[in-house]
């Protein structure tokens, strides 16, 4: 395929102010993908992208990052069961444990023990402990085995850190 370079250099979409420059032009490519698809189905318009992507890559053409994960909720959200705990009082909990971390940490500072940085890390943590713990992890129950998990901690850590933290102290 040859295509004939424009004379003139084109100014990007970001250099005019992320104003779209050719908006008809827009407007065809976007009924093409859409008539490809109703047509020939999402497959063909997934492998279509696919390959508008892999030319660009090979013509250096830079693309924002595409962040897709696999994960698909096969639940629809009328038939998703109530959520098992009480939101407002987790939220409070939750605001208790970062509260008392804070202190233990402000304490430590006033003892010049050169803390830092452990507070979001330690309220990370303490949220992910609290669901896993009140919704995911199964206790042994009815010959059932339950989870058995293991926690480490920073070996090195002054005793004044509350929870993990997310690097060497």
């Amino acid at each position: 395929m040859s295509v004939q370079e424009p004379a003139d250099e084109q100014k990007t979409e970001e250099e005019i102010g992320g104003v779209d420059r050719d908006p008809q032009e827009t407007s065809e490519w976007i009924e093409a993908f859409e008539q490809l698809r109703v047509y020939h189905g999402e497959e063909r318009a997934r492998y279509m992208v696919r390959q508008l992507h892999q030319n660009a890559l090979q013509n250096a053409v830079e693309l924002p990052e595409l962040v897709q994960t696999p994960y698909i909720n096969s639940i629809p959200v009328d038939e998703q069961p109530a959520y098992p705990g009480d939101l407002a009082i987790e939220k409070k909990i939750r605001a208790i444990i970062r509260w008392n971390a804070a202190v233990m940490v402000h304490r430590a500072y006033n003892r010049h023990l050169e803390l830092g940085g452990h507070i979001a890390t330690y309220a990370s943590a303490a949220t992910l402990y609290e669901v896993g713990f009140n919704h995911f992890f199964k206790s042994r129950e009815n010959g059932q085995a339950g989870d058995a998990i293991y926690f480490q901690g920073q070996p090195r850590r002054p005793a004044c850190i509350p929870g993990p933290s997310s690097r060497d102290t």
